[in-house]
C-alpha cells in the first residue's frame, strides 16, 4: 500500500486508539454507575457517571513523538478548543 500525503492512515489510527482506550478507561472505573463513553464530544474521550465528568485527551503520532510541553502544538490546540468551548459557552 502506498501512503501519500492524502492518506487517512494516521487519523484513522488516531480513532482507532481513541475508541480502544476510552474502553480501557471504561472497564478501569466499571465500578462507577451508569459510566457512559462519549467520543469527540467536551473532548476527546468523556467518561460521565452521575458524580462525576472526565475529560481524556488522546494523542497518537506515527512519524514523531507526542509531547506535553508548553511548546507542544498539541497541547496549544487543545487549550484553544477549550477556550472557544467556554467563550462559546458550548455544552
Amino acid at each position: 500500500m502506498r501512503i501519500t500525503d492524502f492518506s487517512a492512515r494516521e487519523p484513522s489510527l488516531g480513532y482507532y486508539h481513541q475508541i480502544r482506550y476510552s474502553l480501557y478507561l471504561l472497564l478501569k472505573n466499571r465500578g462507577r454507575s451508569n459510566s457512559r463513553i462519549k467520543l469527540e464530544y467536551l473532548d476527546d474521550i468523556v467518561i460521565e457517571d452521575v458524580n462525576a465528568i472526565n475529560l481524556y485527551q488522546t494523542k497518537l503520532h506515527i512519524n514523531s513523538v507526542a509531547d506535553v510541553t508548553d511548546r507542544s502544538p498539541d497541547f496549544w490546540k487543545t487549550i484553544r478548543v477549550w477556550g472557544e468551548a467556554i467563550t462559546s459557552k458550548k455544552n
